[in-house]
């Protein structure tokens, strides 16, 4: 077998449909609706651990306001974004374990909803207010923080939106500097302390901890009792339990956190119909070809 990398979507496609290779990865929304409709082409959907989420920072006056922080959560168009130029390639998800994770949860409450922020920002005693979000150049990414920006605009806050590299923006974000934060996180190994150790585990809040690898800490969010959840979950012998933990720890979290993760990544990859058991590794990347046969 041979692995080989082609940067153009459209170029994949083309190779795919020909015959030239088995396996294309990385396809575009269109060119996965093209290839769908090719003769002898199946497309597979499989659930990645990948999260995209926004947070606030909690030294700021106005985001530290529970209120506000909740009022957030009903300004992003979960289900335009998904539908639009997300379609396809993510899925509304709402909760820090991805889906196919112990101890995952469906549960999604946000939706968009301009009125409910509106009061909920009347009743913290806030008006029109400004914020900067930082944003790593990636398409898709620029895309959601527009879509926010609008979506912020109809509830008198003001996205300013600096789009930056990875290691300018995420420097900001470790220094506690960012007003905002839109991007996403990935899961480093396939147990639920990956994500709960970091999105709800803040042991030192003070900025001379320097805990800048726990999202907590990057937020100056003190987690509100949910550090020691986390910490009791981790060492949690008995399976259910623990699962039923780290449920209880996320619906604490959805109602309180400055963070709303708003989406789970879907891998599209368009294989010949001749490719047989191709596992990409679900949450995790882990991709095996061994078992694969044509």
């Amino acid at each position: 077998q041979v692995a080989g990398h082609v940067q153009e979507s459209a170029t994949q496609r083309l190779m795919l449909e020909r015959g030239d290779i088995d396996v294309a990865r990385n396809l575009n929304p269109e060119d996965i609706a093209g290839a769908r409709a090719a003769e002898g082409i199946a497309i597979d959907d499989e659930l990645r651990g990948r999260l995209m989420y926004i947070s606030v920072n909690q030294k700021h006056e106005m985001l530290s306001k529970p209120e506000v922080r909740e009022a957030i959560k009903y300004l992003v168009d979960y289900e335009g974004m998904q539908n639009s130029f997300l379609n396809g390639q993510y899925t509304i998800h709402q909760n820090f374990l991805p889906r196919t994770y112990l101890g995952a949860v469906d549960e999604n409450p946000f939706s968009l909803n301009i009125e409910k922020a509106k009061e909920l920002l009347a009743s913290a005693g806030v008006g029109p207010f400004e914020i900067e979000v930082g944003v790593r150049e990636a398409q898709e990414r620029i895309e959601i923080a527009q879509s926010l920006q609008n979506t912020f605009a109809q509830a008198g806050i003001t996205l300013n939106i600096t789009v930056g590299t990875a290691k300018a923006i995420l420097g900001r974000y470790r220094a506690r500097e960012l007003d905002m934060y839109m991007g996403a996180w990935g899961p480093d190994y396939p147990d639920p302390h990956t994500n709960a150790g970091t999105f709800a585990y803040n042991p030192d809040n003070s900025d001379e901890a320097g805990a800048t690898g726990l999202l907590a800490y990057r937020n100056a969010w003190d987690t509100g009792g949910l550090t020691e959840k986390v910490a009791a979950a981790v060492v949690e012998g008995d399976r259910d339990t623990r699962a039923r933990m780290y449920a209880e720890i996320q619906s604490e979290f959805r109602d309180t956190a400055p963070f709303a993760v708003m989406f789970q990544k879907i891998e599209q990859t368009g294989r010949s119909e001749a490719v047989q058991n191709l596992n990409l590794g679900g949450a995790i990347t882990a991709v095996s070809y061994w078992p694969v046969v044509k």
